[in-house]
């Protein structure tokens, strides 16, 4: 399957404040920001045009498995509205190798409006049993008021195209002896060399957290043994059948 963009369509926009006085514009006074800036109006060729090569600024990092195959993936947002260098997509190809792949999420004739994430959290939006993923805009106020226009990029959400129907279970976290929301716990499911992990973490990259309630993809295997590593010390184990969503409560005692 594929990604596809769901932007002003599918109802995810960024309402752009109203200016309300001078002091909103947020003047930058480096010469290259401001040049920057301005030759981002002009397009894929604006920074070329404007003799300034082109820069990736970093702002947002987030983890997470764009084609659920059991290994993590990386996002990182470009953050700042003057630079028009794209957002950039790394998928993991194994053996501890990355290879850019912004190409399979961002049209080259886009790139110049594919700019600005910040947070990028993964989460099964739809409940198709696939990753989907969404980047939060940021930093665009101050950058539409000094340009009196309106931003041309929205909030970016992604969501997986597929014909296919995603093999999976769901499985929910609460504590009772360890925290409420279980951070710190770690999942272990699958046998051989079929095994994944999951660690709950409190955040993941900036101001984001990805979904608490984990997707765990089956592969061809109707279901698996599942084994919960509570932060207290306690073990917790279920089998987790394909479709079924778990909700695993921690035991009172190890």
């Amino acid at each position: 399957g594929h990604f596809d963009r769901v932007g002003r369509e599918g109802g995810i926009d960024t309402v752009n404040h109203v200016k309300q006085s001078e002091t909103d514009t947020n003047p930058m006074t480096n010469e290259l920001r401001i040049a920057r800036r301005n030759a981002r109006l002009n397009g894929l060729s604006g920074e070329e045009n404007a003799g300034i090569a082109p820069y990736e600024n970093t702002m947002g990092l987030g983890v997470g498995d764009f084609f659920d195959d059991g290994f993590p993936d990386i996002v990182i947002g470009t953050g700042e509205p003057e630079f028009v260098a794209a957002d950039v997509f790394l998928c993991n190809r194994g053996q501890r190798r990355f290879e850019r792949c912004t190409d399979q999420f961002i049209k080259p004739n886009e790139a110049h409006t594919m700019t600005r994430a910040h947070g990028a959290v993964f989460a099964d939006v739809n409940r198709d049993g696939f990753t989907d993923f969404y980047f939060n805009l940021g930093g665009h106020p101050p950058f539409d008021f000094a340009q009196k226009a309106e931003s041309r990029e929205t909030n970016k959400l992604f969501m997986r195209q597929t014909s296919e129907t995603g093999n999976a279970a769901w499985l929910t976290l609460s504590g009772t002896r360890s925290n409420r929301d279980a951070i710190g716990a770690r999942v272990q499911y699958g046998t051989g060399d079929l095994t994944r992990y999951h660690y709950i973490r409190s955040t993941q990259g900036f101001q984001s957290q990805n979904s608490m309630t984990l997707l765990l993809p089956l592969g061809d295997q109707e279901s698996v043994p599942v084994q919960i590593k509570w932060p207290s010390g306690v073990t917790t184990e279920l089998t987790a059948t394909a479709g079924q969503h778990y909700n695993a409560v921690e035991q009172a005692t190890p």
